[in-house]
């Protein structure tokens, strides 16, 4: 398991369609926040939250004005242990119908 520590403060959550490969498949997004193992109490939107970019969403490359993203959650630390390490661990969840189509269109669109 790999080892990290996050530091006190305020964080902020935001979604993007940074890169949309094929744009007639919507796109569902899902984000959890959890702290110590347990779901982090935001400040502002839900946790965990979700959405969908619908279909024919723009692709928005966008740079750190963050014109187009959306942000979904907010929430503060403030009981962090500086001095110890925390196990980080990746969630993961099946993925939905439209996410499997979007990842083999991607597939074979790099194999052309």
């Amino acid at each position: 398991m790999k080892m990290c520590s996050i530091q006190a403060g305020k964080y902020q959550v935001w979604v993007n369609m940074y890169n949309n490969c094929d744009p007639s498949i919507p796109t569902n997004w899902v984000i959890t926040a959890l702290h110590e193992g347990a779901l982090v109490s935001p400040s502002f939107g839900q946790n965990p939250s979700h959405g969908v970019f619908p279909i024919n969403a723009k692709s928005n490359k966008i740079d750190y004005s963050f014109t187009g993203a959306t942000k979904v959650m907010e929430f503060t630390l403030t009981n962090v242990q500086h001095s110890s390490s925390a196990p980080f661990r990746k969630a993961s969840a099946p993925l939905t119908e439209s996410a499997k189509a979007k990842l083999i269109k991607a597939n074979e669109n790099i194999e052309k």
